[in-house]
This record gives C-alpha cells, structure tokens and sequence, in this order.
C-alpha cells in the first residue's frame, strides 16, 4: 500500500492507510504555540531544530543555551521546552518565588538562588526532591 521497505518512517511523512479517510492541518495550532512560547521566553523544541538554529533565531549563543537549560550535550529533543532568553525560567526575586520549567531539579534552583537543596526544601515543607512543572517555589 505504501510500499515501504522497512518500519522506519519520518515526520510529515503521508502514508496512505485502511478506512475513513481524515484530513487535519495544524498549521495554525503550530503558529499560536511558537508565539505563546516567543512571548513567555520558552521554545518548544521541532523537527530539524539544532541548538545552533535557535541561538542564532533568539540572539544567543549556544553556551548560553546550554547553562539556561542546564544541558550537558548539544543534543535537544523533539517536544523539549527550552528557555531561549535570560528573562525567562520564571524567576521573580521581588516575591520571592519562582515558576518550575521543564528541566528544573531542586538542586539547579538551589544554585541560580545561592541556597542548599535542604534550605528551599524547608522553605517549601518538600519531603522529597520532586517537584513539578508549574509549581511555584518560596525562594
């Protein structure tokens, strides 16, 4: 039917399959979320995106890129959120709080704020050192 020689496939990929026929666009889901992210400082990671791409599309380099979101490799990942400016990681010194992103560990916070591990648990009455994406931490 579609005449593949093997299991592999690729994105925007048309394969042709059995039953109803369904035809979709998200053309303009894909729009409104890059902007959502632009304005927030935050980028979800695409197909073909390089870390070199997205430091020349926000006007960084990709050290800067790699200690934002505390990378080890140059290897990012499709979905991934990225913070690609230094406004964001939702940090708010004023209040004294701070927005979890993808990729926070306690200890990478703990760090941007000067404090342990143990003191921003206590702050936060944490048990353990998970937390979650969209939690807002007492700094």
């Amino acid at each position: 039917m579609n005449n593949l020689k093997s299991d592999l496939i690729f994105v925007n990929q048309k394969l042709v399959v059995a039953g109803k026929t369904q035809s979709s666009s998200s053309s303009s889901n894909t729009k409104i979320t890059e902007e959502t992210s632009s304005q927030s400082g935050e980028y979800k990671v695409k197909s073909g995106d390089t870390l070199s791409g997205l430091a020349k599309k926000y006007d960084t380099s990709v050290s800067q890129l790699k200690e934002w979101n505390q990378l080890k490799s140059d290897m990012i990942y499709v979905g991934q959120v990225l913070i690609v400016n230094a406004e964001s990681g939702k940090e708010n010194s004023d209040k004294g709080s701070y927005l979890v992103v993808s990729g926070d560990t306690l200890s990478g916070i703990a760090l941007k704020f000067n404090l342990t591990v143990q003191q921003l648990k206590d702050k936060n009455q944490l048990s353990s050192d998970l937390i979650y994406i969209d939690q807002i931490l007492s700094i």
